[in-house]
């Protein structure tokens, strides 16, 4: 390969790990890499000084091009659109949004085109795969010639790029331009059983106020903070607001100098995957439909409503709270019956997870529709007194035996005991804070601690702390 080409509205600060020593290094290890390669970033234009544009420099840092054997210069790609037809009432100016990069060798190009950045996290170049932002893109081989296309149109001189290049002050930025490139990441990360939002920011590079909202909604405020403030907000959510931010999955930014709000995307913690909702709404059946999905009673779609507005032949539509006249769900022996008709469902539903993937068995484990899904419903209702401390420990016990970290199938996965040791823990923990507030039911030396060492195989203390 002679010649790279990179188009990016966005990049990160070189090092180690970086984008471009990591892409470089593994060509040149494979021998694909001429010397003295020519590369070339297209990125975001400015106005300069005396009209015209220049191009905006990429925060690359004090990175040297030449101690990996490369050319490099940045150029603006024109932002102003094409005169066909274009009215006065359209921006006259047009952001950076193509992400593209372009190999070429003497006979063949190989081009990627997608929706990463050239980015750490855009190109999953970090130590931590985690913290990879999870994109889309395809590649395309082509002869030398036909690659011209995929690269937009340049205005302006050509910038070198070498170590002395981060002494050069960044210009002011643009107003009609301007994006809040001080925010890092807005991701739904998971907080005991529930979903918080986290707001990360640069913090050198908040220099005035600003606000987070809900997306299209600048009135429904989720965070205000300013220069000198924390590097990372954790956000509570109530119901309504996760909604909407699932549901939109993007939120509005207003800041110190940027004119017009800017939507910034929502991401989703790797780790909260299984506390994602399902179907419509909350995502989260209650204790009575989950007793009757295990029970057999119902099948899975039965667990979630129809979306609002979906239409369809009522006498179809089947709805398992009609399935009795007589309401029994605050009838304590009603429920512990009903629970006890439940376990062999938990078992082979358990069962039949462990011969699944990661995914699957994650979701059976600890998604909405799992043993912990129950065993949170069944907590609630002892805390909030809707059950006595005694049926609701008996419940969390059983469904805690339910869950062997013994291998249920020969070829199970790996990761098949830590994933039920984890759901253990989870069922464990709220049967401590059940026995933490009512020890004289279930603390120690009391006939269900003993039932409980028994069925969970562990040492009296650590039922109730």
């Amino acid at each position: 390969m002679g010649r790279l080409s990179v188009v990016s509205p966005f990049w990160s600060e070189e090092g180690p790990n970086g984008p471009f020593t990591r892409l470089v290094g593994t060509l040149q290890a494979d021998g694909l890499l001429e010397s003295n390669v020519e590369v070339t970033l297209y990125v975001e234009a400015e106005p300069g000084e005396r009209g015209g544009y220049r191009p905006r420099l990429p925060a690359l840092g004090r990175f040297d091009p030449a101690s990996l054997g490369l050319r490099m210069s940045a150029v603006a790609v024109d932002p102003r659109p094409s005169d066909d037809g274009v009215g006065e009432d359209v921006l006259k100016r047009r952001a950076l949004h193509a992400k593209v990069v372009v190999m070429e060798g003497p006979r063949t190009t190989l081009a990627y085109v997608g929706s990463a950045n050239f980015t750490t996290p855009g190109w999953g170049a970090g130590e931590d795969p985690r913290r990879a932002h999870i994109e889309a893109g395809f590649t395309l081989a082509l002869a030398a010639p036909d690659a011209a296309g995929l690269l937009p149109p340049t205005t302006g001189r050509p910038v070198v790029i070498d170590p002395g290049i981060a002494d050069v002050p960044a210009p002011e930025m643009d107003a009609e331009a301007a994006v809040p490139t001080f925010l890092r990441d807005v991701r739904l990360e998971p907080e005991d059983d529930r979903l918080r939002l986290l707001v990360a920011v640069i913090p050198e590079k908040v220099h005035g106020p600003f606000h987070i909202a809900l997306h299209g909604d600048v009135t429904q405020v989720l965070l205000e903070a300013g220069p000198g403030g924390a590097a990372e907000h954790r956000l509570g959510l109530k119901p309504d607001t996760l909604r909407t931010l699932l549901r939109d999955q993007q939120v509005t930014v207003s800041w110190w100098e940027g004119t017009d709000p800017s939507d910034f995307p929502v991401n989703v913690d790797l780790d909260a995957r299984a506390a994602l909702p399902v179907g419509p709404g909350d995502g989260k059946p209650g204790e009575h439909l989950l007793l009757q999905y295990y029970q057999g009673r119902i099948a899975y779609p039965d667990l979630f409503p129809p979306p609002p507005g979906y239409e369809e032949d009522s006498e179809s539509l089947h709805s398992p709270a009609d399935e009795t006249r007589v309401d029994t769900s605050r009838i304590q022996s009603y429920q512990v019956r009903e629970f006890v008709e439940a376990l062999q469902g938990i078992r082979d539903d358990i069962r039949a997870a462990s011969a699944g993937t990661q995914a699957t068995m994650r979701l059976a484990l600890l998604g909405p529709v799992s043993p912990i899904a129950l065993a949170r419903q069944i907590r609630d209702a002892a805390l909030e007194k809707r059950r006595s401390p005694t049926a609701a420990g008996f419940q969390l016990v059983e469904i805690a035996g339910c869950l062997p970290e013994e291998s249920l199938h020969e070829s199970v996965s790996p990761a098949w005991g830590p994933l039920v040791k984890e759901a253990r823990e989870k069922v464990e923990s709220f049967l401590e804070q059940i026995a933490h507030l009512h020890a004289e039911q279930l603390g120690p030396k009391t006939t269900f601690q003993r039932y409980a060492e028994t069925m969970l195989r562990r040492k009296a203390s650590t039922v109730a702390r």
